[in-house]
C-alpha cells in the first residue's frame, strides 16, 4: 500500500483558500435560489438582509464624513430609551447614562385648530418635548409612527397628487413647530411591516418617507433626520427610497432577536444586523428599537384548554364555531385591532383562522411559543440584563454605530396590541418593572452605556 504524501505548510494553505472558495461558491448558488423561493412565500426581504450582511463581512464599516457629521450634530453617541413616560426623571435616567428618549408625536397632520390654535393632542407633543428638556434629555421624536393614520384618520393619500401635497404640508408645520426641541426626527415606523403600512405597498410607504424627509429637509435647522425598519424588508425599503436618500442624514433598524421569531439564535447575528444596514444604505447606524423579551413560556394544551374554557368553549373548534361570540368577550384593544382592518379576512372561518395561527394566536393564549429564545439568554428579567449588556458591547464594535436606544423604559400594565395584562409579547421589555423599580437590565444598561463614547 503506497504511502500517503505529507501536505507542505503552504499546500494545506492553498487547499484550505479552495475550500473556503468552493463554499462561497456554494453558499452564493443556495441563497440564490433560496431567495426565489423565499419570495414565493413573502420572505426575501430576510434574505436580502442576509446577502447584505454577508457582503458587508467584505466590506468596509469605518466612519465616514456623514457618520463624523452625524456625531458632531447630536453630541456624540445617541444613547436612549424608547418611551420613557412617568418614570423618565432626570435622576433615574442619567444614573443610567441615559442621555436620550425615543418618542412618538401624538399627533402629526393637522396640528392646528380652526382658530390657528394647536389641537390638544399636538399641544401635549409640545408639553412633553418641554418637559424632555427641562429635564436635559434630548429627544428622537417619531413623525407619524402609523403612517396608516395619514390615511384613515385624515384622508391623505400619498397616492395621489392633492394627497402628496396636503402630507408636504402637514410635514412643514411639523418641522416648524418641534425643530427647537428635539434632536433627531424619525419619519413613520416600520413600514415594511404590515400593521404600520397597510393597505399601502412598499413603494407606496419608500414615498411617503421619502416625501417628507424632502420636506423637512429644507427647515430642520441641525435637526438630523432618519427612517427605519426591520429586518423583514428594510433593504427593499432603502432601495425604493434612494431617489430621496440625499435628505436623510441616518438609517435605523429594529430588531428583537429571539422574541417574535425562532431562527435567531445567536447573538452574533447583531454583527450581521450592523453589516447589513451599513451595507445597504451606507449611511450612519442608528438601532432606533432594541429589546428583549423578561417574561414568556409555552403554554401546554391544558393550559389553552383552559384559556377557551374562561370564555365559555371545549376546543379551538368550538371557538372558531361561534368566533363572534369569542371576540365579544376579548379586550377591547383586540376587537379595535379586528374592525381596523389590521386582521384582514373575507369570511368568518378566515377571520377564525386567522385569529388560530401566527402572531395572533400567540396574544390569544398569551404565550411565548417554544424554540423563541436566544442560546444562552433565557426570557426572565436576569437574561434580558445579559443580552442587553453582551449585545451593547457588540455595537460598540462599530464605528458606523452611532447609538441605541433600548426598547423600553418601563414594563406595561397590558399589551397595547391585544389588551390582556398578562400577555408577555408586549409587557415585559421595561428596564424598569412597572412600578418604577429598577430591573437588572436597569444596571446592565448603566455599566454598557457608561464607557460607550466617540
Amino acid at each position: 500500500m503506497t504511502k500517503a504524501k505529507k501536505l507542505s505548510a503552504k499546500q494545506k494553505a492553498f487547499r484550505a483558500v479552495l475550500i473556503f472558495l468552493s463554499c462561497l461558491f456554494f453558499l452564493f448558488a443556495f441563497c440564490c435560489t433560496g431567495k426565489r423561493i423565499a419570495r414565493l412565500y413573502g420572505v426575501g426581504g430576510v434574505l436580502d438582509f442576509a446577502d447584505s450582511a454577508v457582503v458587508g463581512l467584505f466590506g468596509d464599516c469605518k466612519a465616514t464624513d456623514e457618520v463624523t457629521a452625524l456625531k458632531q450634530k447630536t453630541g456624540g453617541i445617541l444613547k436612549g430609551v424608547c418611551h420613557p413616560a412617568q418614570y423618565g426623571t432626570k435622576e433615574i435616567l442619567e444614573t443610567a447614562h441615559i442621555e436620550w428618549v425615543r418618542i412618538d408625536a401624538y399627533q402629526s397632520f393637522d396640528i392646528y385648530e380652526e382658530d390657528g390654535s394647536y389641537s390638544p393632542l399636538f399641544a401635549y407633543t409640545l408639553s412633553t418635548l418641554q418637559y424632555h428638556q427641562s429635564q436635559g434629555s434630548k429627544v428622537l421624536l417619531v413623525f407619524s409612527a402609523n403612517m396608516r393614520e395619514a390615511y384613515y384618520q385624515y384622508g391623505y393619500d400619498i397616492r395621489t397628487e392633492e394627497g402628496t401635497k396636503a402630507i408636504q404640508k402637514a410635514a412643514k408645520d411639523f418641522i416648524l413647530e418641534v425643530r427647537d426641541y428635539v434632536g433627531a426626527v424619525q419619519v413613520a415606523n416600520e413600514c415594511d411591516v404590515a400593521r404600520f403600512s397597510a393597505p399601502f405597498t412598499i413603494e407606496e410607504c419608500a414615498k411617503f418617507i421619502g416625501v417628507v424627509m424632502e420636506t423637512f429637509y429644507e427647515y430642520k435647522k441641525d435637526v438630523v433626520i432618519g427612517y427605519n425598519g426591520t429586518p423583514i424588508n428594510l433593504i427593499g425599503l432603502t432601495e425604493c427610497l434612494q431617489p430621496w436618500m440625499r435628505y436623510c442624514d441616518w438609517v435605523g433598524i429594529d430588531a428583537y432577536l429571539g422574541c417574535f421569531e425562532p431562527l435567531s439564535k445567536s447573538l452574533s447575528l447583531v454583527d450581521g444586523i450592523v453589516r447589513g444596514v451599513w451595507n445597504a444604505a451606507h449611511k450612519p447606524v442608528i438601532i432606533t428599537e432594541y429589546g428583549y423579551m423578561s417574561s414568556g413560556e409555552p403554554k401546554t394544551k391544558a393550559e389553552k384548554e383552559a384559556v377557551l374554557k374562561e370564555y365559555g368553549f371545549h376546543s379551538v373548534q368550538d371557538a372558531k364555531n361561534n368566533i363572534w361570540k369569542l371576540i365579544e368577550q376579548l379586550p377591547i384593544t383586540f376587537q379595535e385591532r379586528i374592525a381596523s382592518g389590521v386582521i384582514a379576512y373575507s369570511s368568518d372561518k378566515e377571520l377564525a383562522d386567522t385569529l388560530f395561527s401566527g402572531e395572533h394566536e400567540k396574544h390569544l393564549f398569551r404565550e411565548l411559543e417554544s424554540g423563541y429564545y436566544v442560546t444562552g439568554y433565557e426570557h426572565t428579567p436576569e437574561g434580558q440584563a445579559d443580552f442587553l449588556r453582551d449585545s451593547i458591547e457588540i455595537f460598540k464594535k462599530y464605528d458606523v454605530v452611532c447609538g441605541a436606544f433600548i426598547y423600553s423604559m418601563v414594563d406595561a400594565a397590558s399589551c397595547y396590541y391585544c389588551g390582556f395584562d398578562d400577555c408577555p409579547l408586549e409587557t415585559g421589555w421595561g428596564l424598569l418593572n412597572a412600578d418604577g423599580t429598577p430591573k437588572p437590565s436597569y444596571y446592565a444598561i448603566q455599566k454598557a452605556f457608561a464607557d460607550w463614547n466617540d
